[in-house]
């Protein structure tokens, strides 16, 4: 039984005796300017008038509603794939506007208005159109603008404008100002320009081809299914029986309603009381779970049903609002034990995608956990519409199926679907609605059919690169994006063309292995470690477990050991990120008998596992020999990369062929005298922290000691936020801060980020307010040798149990200068790195390409003119290169893919981990958020824990501020971003994935309990 109210909608100007306009006298001028569809392959791109709504384009729908009634003067004005709608409609006049890309819908409709006495109907090509649409907007007079009322809100334009003959002039003259004001103004701003208007109700007569919801009810009208009615068709759940009043009916009668939830539930011991609301379920806004809802509300308990009616109800009052009387109350049978509960979207929140996203919770036993975000331990599993058979997993496979029917009973793709799960798989349907918070279709940057295709082009790219490769041990690979280099971490998940090709050419193609192959670790070259699938870029693992092997190893003993490596990673994803610590051993550190125990377990005999330790011994006896002297000795590179930098700058380059050979260049020097180095400074830095952390592990320091030492190791961050405070406004002290950090940027390889140099206002902030309380540094590193003073006969020990040279003294001098060795090495070659972008830039400068049209290239695509001339048709060809990598960047950043690849389907359907960051220091604390990347201008950092998703050392000037905490999507234990915080002390969680840093992301505040090993979102602090 349903407790319902109708009403009619306010219209303005239609009354049912206002004479008609004959369509003959009307001239209708269809508006086809703006972008359609666009494919990767351009053949297949659309304007909007062709994009097909149940099975006929657009242009149909309109032609024929004008042509029912009376109107046969019918223009088209495009600029957009003008020719196709010239050959699919030849009937039809045509006027081009040649401005298309520029100019909007008002200037396109100046175009094509007319004089001498016609009345002008003014459509917009997105927009289908049902007869009595016309019919509604001719009947009136004066200017009319048609509109609709989504789902009991306020008038949305619906996409028509009438202009009587005598209106003309006046309408075109308001449409001159605001084309002179804004060249893309839209028909909207002309309407809302207008003033004396009259507004025609077409609410299920007319609807944008994007907008799925508002085309059922067009193109169906009043016979379409209702999703209630759609649910109860569904084979593939229990639909519960339910009551449903409005907030209206409430406040009229509370006592009917409980008596009509009485009479329709006469044996039911208690029910559910659910939001349902006019933002929950509107065309434009989702707020589902942000209202309240009541489990196991007891009828027979007196006064508890209107109590928890109430409280729903209490829970509309938006920031203080009355509740919308049109709002409603769901009552259900309360399900008692489901084995889980959650929600299903058919498209991908973000993107529009065509991904099924289920998110579920399968511990609680509650049935509201994902809506409410009660405590409960979520599941998230992403699958692209191409997905076939099974997942593995009973209840997921037949959730999808239900997704599926549900779109087919619907006609709608878009649909927020929740459910509950009871242990013998049968499945409730809570609630359908659409899914009105994805992008509609008309926004969408990516076609599904370019997105579907390209998953499927990446499914057996993985499967070709982790096969097995001839030269690289191991049966089979996984593909991460934080192993090894962490290529999200210094270049994100989904990096413009540039950005990727820079990274792989100066760090995945042979530096890596080059470097490597010099300190005694098995030979790689040239197999490449950073790949590119579907432009997002990955670490081959099975490249990089192998070349952390000794090049002593033997064949058979490496390929068994990768082999159990990799199988543990598989099944442990969230060590992905901590391969050098968790998975195999990079050095002879004096945790060794772990790892031996582990190789054990593996299979590996006593012989094998003998030849592995004196490999890892060779290996770390020589880095420790040299002591110091061999972290001196690779810094001796970045002098030799200072002055050759020098030379070049000496005859800074002229006109585009000289900036391509001084791209050139600059790469070539920035490879070989900054990078290759780097890398053994980072693995050396590596070893350090590896002994460091094996020091701890075998109780020679504590946890403290081990932090005492980090913050007494001078980097490059310190120096930074102190050059920052020295800078007091002068131009003398602003010159010498750009001198020396100018080159940093934020996105160390994408040349759109600006450097320090170009974001002064930014990087400066609150200069002086430095993180952190820690002691100066001379007398931290006099505390640091005082630990390992005391602990010197043990560290003696353990280091002649190994087999290493040295003593207590010299490890500390070794570990200290590595790790400081590795920051001030990064921090030198970025120099180098951003001459490279700068010099692409003024490459872009010469020929008329913006930075964003250069970001969009392959760095080989301007590498060419070091040795080839240009033509004169080299701008325009790589404006058009751009312009199609940029359709291919929309897709990476659609497509869905796990941080760990571990075979070809996991390409089309995978589980998303909730991740497990790595904390530094063990305190707690709650603070406002400030996501970084996602702020604008110089937000407040004072007291914030601040978030950032792919940190590099172009974010060193955060620590110039008062910062209360640090969370990182991307990074590992030794990543940079781990260094700085156990530097300054500061709590932080790295590396959190991004389940975890979208939720906290969202929120107003962070509760970083380091401690205890949680972060989670927190009320608002004061």
């Amino acid at each position: 039984m349903t407790i319902e109210r109708t009403g009619s909608r306010p219209t303005d100007g239609q009354g049912a005796s206002a004479p008609a306009t004959p369509g003959s006298l009307v001239r209708a001028l269809i508006l086809g300017g703006r972008e359609g569809r666009r494919r990767l392959d351009a053949t297949r791109s659309q304007p909007p008038v062709l994009l097909e709504a149940r099975d006929r384009p657009v242009l149909d729908w309109i032609a024929s509603a004008l042509r029912a009634s009376g109107v046969e003067d019918l223009a088209y004005v495009g600029g957009y794939q003008l020719q196709k709608v010239m050959a699919r409609y030849p009937d039809l006049a045509y006027k081009f506007h040649a401005r298309w890309q520029e100019e909007g819908e008002v200037a396109a409709m100046r175009t094509g208005l007319t004089v001498g006495g016609r009345d002008h109907l003014v459509l917009r090509g997105d927009t289908v159109l049902r007869p009595e649409a016309v019919e509604r907007l001719l009947a009136g007079t004066g200017i009319r603008a048609g509109v609709r009322f989504p789902d009991g809100g306020g008038a949305v334009f619906a996409g028509s404008l009438v202009i009587p003959a005598d209106r003309l002039d006046a309408v075109l003259a308001v449409a001159g100002s605001l084309v002179a004001a804004d060249p893309s103004a839209g028909l909207d701003a002309l309407v809302a320009s207008l003033g004396d208007i009259a507004r025609i109700d077409l609410t299920n007569l007319a609807a944008p081809v994007g907008d799925q919801a508002a085309l059922v009810g067009t193109i169906f009208r009043g016979k379409a299914r209702t999703l209630a009615g759609i649910a109860a068709l569904t084979r593939r759940a229990v639909v519960l029986d339910q009551v449903r009043c409005t907030v209206a009916d409430w406040a009229a009668d509370p006592a009917a309603v409980e008596a009509a939830v009485r009479a329709a539930f006469p044996t039911v011991p208690s029910v559910v009381v659910r939001s349902s609301t006019v933002s929950e379920d509107a065309a434009t806004t989702s707020a589902a779970g942000y209202f309240d809802s009541v489990l196991d509300v007891p009828l027979s308990q007196a006064g508890a049903f209107a109590a928890a009616v109430g409280r729903v109800v209490a829970s509309y009052a938006i920031d203080g609002r009355d509740p919308n009387p049109l709002d409603e109350i769901l009552v259900q049978p309360h399900v008692a034990d489901l084995a889980g509960n959650g929600v299903l979207f058919t498209r991908d929140l973000a993107t529009g995608a065509p991904y099924f996203v289920l998110t579920m919770d399968r511990t609680s036993g509650r049935s509201d956990v994902v809506t409410s975000g009660a405590d409960g331990e979520l599941e998230t599993v992403y699958a692209s519409w191409s997905v076939a058979g099974t997942q593995g997993d009973p209840d997921v496979d037949r959730l999808l199926d239900l997704g599926r029917e549900l779109i087919s009973l619907a006609y709608l793709d878009a649909l927020d679907i929740e459910f509950g799960l009871a242990a013998d798989g049968t499945i409730y349907l809570f609630q359908v609605r659409p899914l009105v918070a994805a992008q509609p279709a008309k926004e969408r940057s990516v076609a599904d059919e370019d997105l579907l295709l390209l998953v499927g082009c990446a499914r057996e790219f993985v499967a070709e690169r982790t096969g097995p490769r001839a030269g690289v041990p191991g049966r089979r690979s996984l593909l991460g994006n934080m192993p090894d280099w962490n290529p999200a971490e210094m270049i994100g998940a989904a990096p413009r063309p540039l950005a990727l090709s820079l990274y792989q050419r100066l760090v995945g193609d042979r530096a890596w292995a080059h470097a490597r192959a010099r300190m005694g670790y098995r030979d790689l070259e040239p197999e490449p470690l950073i790949l590119s699938v579907a432009g997002r870029p990955y670490v081959d693992v099975r490249a990089s477990l192998a070349s952390f092997l000794p090049s002593s190893l033997d064949e058979g003993t490496a390929a068994a050991w990768i082999d159990a490596c990799l199988d543990r990673i598989a099944a442990n994803p969230h060590l992905h990120d901590k391969i050098e610590f968790e998975i195999t051993p990079t050095c002879l550190a004096f945790d060794w008998p772990d790892h031996a125990a582990r190789m054990r377990a593996a299979g590996l005999d006593e012989d094998a596992i003998r030849r592995f330790l004196d490999g890892l011994r060779e290996i770390t006896a020589r880095v420790l020999a040299g002591g110091d002297g061999s972290v001196v000795a690779e810094l001796g590179a970045l002098d030799r990369l200072a002055a050759r930098r020098a030379t070049a700058l000496a005859l800074p380059p002229a006109g585009a062929p000289a900036m391509g050979r001084a791209l050139r260049d600059h790469l070539e020097r920035c490879l070989h005298h900054g990078v290759e180095p780097f890398a053994v400074l980072a693995r050396q830095a590596f070893i350090a922290m590896a002994l460091l952390r094996s020091l701890v592990a075998r109780g020679a320091i504590s946890e403290a000691d081990a932090a005492l030492v980090l913050r007494s190791i001078p980097t490059v961050a310190a120096e930074t936020a102190s050059a920052i405070a020295a800078v007091d406004g002068t131009p003398e002290s602003t010159a010498r801060f750009v001198g020396r950090f100018g080159h940093l940027r934020s996105n160390s390889y994408e040349i759109t980020a600006p450097n320090y140099a170009a974001s002064l206002d930014r990087v400066l902030g609150s200069a002086g307010a430095r993180v952190g309380e820690a002691p100066e540094p001379a007398a931290t590193a006099a505390m640091a040798a005082g630990v390992f003073a005391g602990a010197a006969e043990a560290i003696g020990g353990l280091l002649a149990e190994a087999g290493l040279p040295g003593d207590a003294a010299g490890l500390l001098a070794f570990i200290r200068a590595a790790i400081a060795a590795r920051e001030q090495a990064k921090f030198e070659f970025m120099k180098d790195l951003d001459l490279v972008l700068e010099t692409c830039a003024g490459f872009g400068d010469a020929i008329g390409l913006t930075r964003d049209d250069l970001s969009f290239l392959h760095v080989d695509e301007i590498l060419l003119f070091a040795t080839d001339s240009l033509t004169g048709a080299t701008t325009a060809r790589l404006r058009r290169t751009a312009g199609q990598q940029r359709k291919q960047a929309a897709l990476t950043s659609a497509i869905r893919l796990p941080d760990l690849i571990r075979g070809p389907d996991e390409v089309l359907a995978f589980r998303q981990g909730r991740g497990r960051p790595n904390f530094v220091t063990s305190a707690r604390v709650v603070a406002p958020a400030v996501a970084l990347d996602e702020a604008v201008g110089r937000p407040d950092l004072d007291g914030a824990i601040v978030l950032i998703r792919a940190a590099d050392p172009g974010y060193d000037w955060i620590f110039s501020h008062r910062i209360a905490g640090l969370v990182t999507e991307y990074g590992g234990m030794g990543s940079h971003m781990a260094i700085r915080a156990a530097e300054f002390n500061l709590p932080a969680a790295i590396g959190c994935g991004a389940a975890i840093y979208e939720t906290l992301a969202g929120a107003p505040a962070v509760d970083l309990d380091c401690g205890n090993g949680r972060v989670r979102p927190a009320p608002a602090v004061p």
